[in-house]
């Protein structure tokens, strides 16, 4: 299997991004960006309640059942069952990320 390294962007540089691309000042998209991620993970905090981004994807929670797993090879470690955020990518995005090959 071949190691590949992914060039990592950052809020900050998210939020650059979106500063160069609606023309306001950076300071303005990192409280837009910061805004959106806070509203995402507000919403997720309740239960039954997805947030869909129409062509780019779908950040919903799921029921994590308890498990069980070996640590070191040797004893039997027991996990909880416990809610865990999950994203499923849109057609659009999929669609995107695929032509970019």
């Amino acid at each position: 299997m071949v190691k590949r390294t992914m060039k990592k962007i950052t809020k900050q540089d998210l939020a650059n991004l979106v500063a160069e691309k609606v023309k306001i000042s950076k300071r303005q998209a990192q409280d837009a960006v910061n805004a959106m991620i806070d509203g995402i993970a507000s919403a997720l905090e309740k239960k039954d309640t997805a947030v869909v981004l129409t062509g780019f994807g779908t950040f919903e929670t799921r029921e994590q059942g308890p498990r069980e797993r070996l640590a070191f090879g040797k004893r039997v470690i027991k996990t909880p069952a416990k809610r865990v955020p999950k994203f499923k990518a849109g057609k659009t995005l999929k669609d995107r990320v695929e032509r970019s090959k």
